[in-house]
């Protein structure tokens, strides 16, 4: 990809460049979330038993509101089994909530997950 963006630079495409940039900043903004994704769905493999026997306790519903909210923005065909056994313990309700409202969620899943336009003259760092 920053192949392509060099390329397109080199051709004095600017737009096409700037779109590919784009594309991979916000890429790399999602590193993060798979990790998170990971651990929670660690977190909650770990507590199935309680969950069976108890119901979903309430110090879990960030985890359980990040994962449901995760599942349609990284598009992982397991994650998307793990949201529909939430939505059935949790229900629709929690389910709408979690992803209409950043502040139930993980807050670097809430400032990474988006694409994020970046605009002209704006200034991204990043480390190699």
């Amino acid at each position: 990809m920053k192949d392509d963006i060099c390329n397109h630079l080199n051709a004095q495409n600017e737009v096409n460049a700037k779109i590919w940039a784009e594309t991979l900043i916000n890429e790399e903004n999602q590193i993060p979330c798979y990790d998170i994704a990971c651990t929670m769905c660690d977190q909650i493999r770990g507590r199935l038993e309680y969950l069976q026997k108890f119901g979903a306790p309430k110090d879990m519903n960030q985890t359980f509101a990040t994962v449901i909210h995760l599942d349609p923005k990284l598009g992982v065909e397991e994650l998307e089994v793990v949201r529909n056994q939430l939505v059935a313990l949790l229900g629709t309700e929690f389910a709408l909530q979690a992803d209409e409202d950043k502040t139930m969620i993980n807050p670097v899943v809430a400032e990474n997950i988006d694409f994020a336009k970046i605009e002209d003259g704006q200034l991204v760092y990043r480390l190699r």
